[in-house]
């Protein structure tokens, strides 16, 4: 771990204070009853304390635990944040750290997330794998911190493309689960984090550039607004960072939708779009969603996010233009719907901002002036 970046990058979740290394470990008396919290600040490398000597925060595993709930007040020695986060927040932590980041039936090959909710069929390979180097070019284009916020155990090898041209990728994510898996792909590139999006423990105008892939729209609909804010405060003047987020009720899959259920019966549609798919991956996803554990969703209209005040300036473009029930239901295995793949990529690439407007995953790209 190069410690010089601590100072520098990180910040107190309580009083937004710059971090250092607690030099005089030995004089530090921890005094609580937490089992979790005491096992996790006695075992750990380091401590760190906040500038106003207050708050002191551990770092375990290479990995810094910088929530609020994580820190130890000295004066009264207790954590008086340890019930600060949402119900709805807690669900979506109890979901990833106990179901998603885990591996599908204990092998390295897939997490169960990606299982659940992607199509992972052979047939869509090559168009997600697309899809998600599309997202390079609205990156920056290199420098010294790169964010992953939200990062989880980074689980398609595309995303590892995102901060090939900076010295670190900083991963925010509140699953240690998923930041050891971090760790053993990058190495000393990545500096983990335990950390909350809607108060993001990095100082201000500091990191090069930023991702956040399908996180936002899991955050409770009251701090998404937060969320986007604090992305754009961390990011340094000139730079540019992306989300990929969900629209509610998006006009294009619905609209393909209502049309695929007017003519569903037509023996021309029948051949065309609903071909017997062979693929069993369909059905063993479709089984393993129904006995997931719950997680909290919720994304806001295209129209929603037109009508805030943002501090920043933005512009939209399509990610995916369907969501992975759609082109389950509709796109074919085999040579036809590879077909149909390639035209959908062509379009969302020739009308991208118009997509935007009307897909089911944007790319809300944000400037800092």
């Amino acid at each position: 771990m190069n410690k010089d970046i601590i100072p520098e990058l990180l910040s107190c979740p309580v009083t937004k204070n710059k971090l250092s290394i607690l030099s005089n470990r030995e004089g530090f008396a921890f005094d609580s009853d937490r089992a979790f919290l005491k096992d996790l600040f006695l075992s750990s490398e380091i401590l760190l304390i906040d500038s106003s000597g207050k708050y002191c925060y551990a770092v375990k595993g290479g990995i810094f635990f910088l929530m609020k709930k994580y820190a130890y007040h000295i004066p009264t020695k207790d954590f008086p944040h340890i019930d600060s986060s949402s119900e709805d927040s807690d669900i979506v932590e109890r979901y990833y750290e106990e179901f998603g980041w885990k591996n599908v039936n204990d092998t390295q090959l897939e997490f169960n997330d990606s299982f659940v909710f992607e199509d992972l069929r052979k047939v869509t390979i090559n168009y997600f794998e697309k899809c998600h180097k599309r997202l390079s070019k609205y990156l920056g284009k290199g420098g010294k911190y790169f964010l992953d916020a939200a990062s989880g155990p980074i689980q398609y090898k595309e995303y590892l493309e995102y901060s090939a041209n900076y010295e670190y990728r900083v991963c925010l994510d509140f699953s240690p689960r998923a930041l050891m898996q971090v760790k053993k792909k990058l190495g000393n590139k990545a500096i983990c984090i335990v950390g909350d999006l809607t108060n993001v423990p990095i100082q201000s105008n500091v990191v090069d550039s930023f991702v956040s892939l399908h996180t936002i729209y899991h955050i409770p609909e009251a701090l998404q607004k937060i969320a986007f804010e604090e992305l754009f405060r961390v990011l340094k003047f000139g730079e540019v960072g992306a989300v990929v987020y969900s629209w509610a009720n998006p006009a294009l899959p619905n609209d393909l939708i209502s049309f695929a259920e007017w003519n569903k019966e037509k023996l021309w549609f029948r051949l065309l779009f609903n071909s017997i798919k062979s693929d069993l991956f369909v059905v063993q996803r479709l089984n393993a969603k129904a006995n997931m554990p719950s997680l909290y969703f919720f994304p806001h209209s295209y129209e929603w996010f037109m009508a805030q005040s943002w501090s920043f300036k933005f512009s939209i473009f399509v990610w995916r233009a369907l969501s992975v029930e759609v082109l389950e239901q509709y796109i074919p295995d085999g040579i036809l719907g590879k077909f149909y793949l390639r035209i959908l990529y062509l379009f969302e690439r020739l009308f991208s901002q118009s997509f935007s407007k009307i897909c089911q995953y944007p790319i809300i790209q944000m400037k800092k002036d």
